[in-house]
This record gives C-alpha cells, structure tokens and sequence, in this order.
C-alpha cells in the first residue's frame, strides 16, 4: 500500500475481543498466534520503511497485554471500548481518534530530491476551510516560541533528513484533519 500510494502514511490497525494466544492458529502455517509474536510483528512494522505503526482498540476488559503491541508498534497504548456502554459509538470514536493521531508530524525529505538546499524549503498549511497559511521555519524545537501553531524546523539544520512541527503546529493540524500540508522544495524560504 506504501508504495502504490507513497503520499499517504500507511498504518495497521488491530481490533480485538482478546490478546492473542495459542487456541487460534492460522489455516497459512505461519507463526504461532502468540501475544509475543504480535509484539514482534508490530516491532517490524513500526521499524519498516517507510514505518507502519499499529494502532490497537480491545473491545471488552482485562484487555491492558494490548498495550505492548501497541507500544512496539509506536502508539504507546491500545485503546479500550468499554462494552458497558454503546459499544458501536465508542468503537467509531476510536477509529476518529486513530485517523487524527495518524496524521504525522515529521516529514521525510526524499532523497531522490538530491541534496536539499535547507534554505529552499517552504511549509504551507492549507485549512479544511481552503484558507493557506506559511508555515514559519523556526531553527529549532527551541525556536518553537517564535512561531507555536504555525512553525516548524529540521531535524538537523546541518544534514536535514526530516521537516519537523513544532508541538502546537502538530495539534493543530491533526485537529484539521481534512486539512492539507505541503512541503516545498527548491523554492527561496518565504
């Protein structure tokens, strides 16, 4: 999927009633339905490239072994629809919260772009709404003050490999999240 669509951020989510075990075994042969192998599957998929992190959603209780799959597949931990409630709702609202939290916040820069002139780079945020805003480059995580909701910097100003929001810029375009984010290369920073 990330390749046929190498614009879109590929993710892997695992809904459940349970944690894995070994009453189920797979009709393929493949590996044994243990938690740890779950663990692992999601490890490698969070360390891919491009990186597939799992998110998790147990439907039920006693479900807190789902947090390690999670955790290993880089969303720290699964989220819980209590069946108390209206499972059908809280089930829609986790995937809603899946689909925001997916949003990235760092940027590779290709490496078929050649070298990358740091100072030819632009970041423009374009609202569900239609309005376009610069983002402002601010150096560093450090530089964040300058520009909170709109500002972003490289992961290393030296040897850039990542264009990367400043914390409040990330919350704010993952609270837009039919917005859009372009990033510019080759072009003088605004």
């Amino acid at each position: 999927v990330a390749v046929q669509r190498p614009k879109r951020k590929p993710v892997l989510v695992l809904a459940t009633d349970g944690f894995p075990d070994e009453t189920c075994t797979g009709s393929s042969g493949g590996m044994p339905n243990t938690l740890e192998n779950a663990i692992k599957v999601s490890a490698d998929a969070h360390k891919a490239s491009p990186a597939i992190d799992t998110f998790v959603i147990g439907v039920g209780s006693e479900l807190k072994s789902l947090d390690a799959i999670a955790a290993a597949g880089g969303t720290g931990t699964a989220l819980i629809v209590d069946t108390n409630k209206n499972v059908e709702q809280a089930f829609l609202q986790a995937l809603d919260s899946i689909r925001k939290q997916a949003i990235p916040c760092e940027y590779d820069i290709p490496t078929s772009a050649g070298a990358v002139d740091p100072k030819k780079v632009n970041v423009t945020f374009t609202s569900a709404s239609g309005t376009s805003e610069l983002f402002l480059y601010t150096g560093s995580a450090a530089g964040c003050t300058a520009a909170p909701t709109s500002g972003w910097y490289f992961d290393d100003p030296q040897a850039p490999k990542k264009v990367v929001f400043c914390a409040p810029s990330c919350d704010r375009v993952k609270a837009d999240d039919k917005g859009r984010i372009d990033v510019v290369f080759g072009c003088e920073r605004k």
